[in-house]
């Protein structure tokens, strides 16, 4: 279906709002599925835990792992993921909704 729309609707979306109909599914998919570390990779956002170690003389946040799914879920919060996702479906449903307008006209 996101390629039919963008197929079809190649000329009245810009390249930025057919990419963001592109990876909408990609990012539902991961959240729906539980694939947490998947998805903060897609938005973006670097996965890492409290934990802290030493790398090169450095204080930095471990990497999470992907069956690290408690800490992930802690990752997600206080990166606002659950937030940015719902943003981004926002953008998405408000330019389907403009696409339906514009074959009621």
């Amino acid at each position: 279906m996101v390629e039919s729309i963008d197929i079809i609707f190649a000329s009245e979306l810009s390249r930025e709002e057919r990419d963001l109909i592109k990876k909408y599914p990609l990012l539902r998919g991961k959240f729906l599925h539980g694939n947490y570390i998947g998805l903060m990779e897609a938005l973006g956002i670097e996965p890492s835990s409290r934990m802290m170690s030493i790398q090169e003389g450095q204080l930095k946040k471990n990497r999470l792992q992907p069956g690290e799914i408690k800490e992930a879920f802690i990752s997600m919060d206080h990166n606002h993921v659950f937030e940015k996702l719902r943003t981004y479906s926002a953008t998405v449903t408000s330019i389907l909704s403009k696409l339906i307008q514009s074959l009621a006209e």
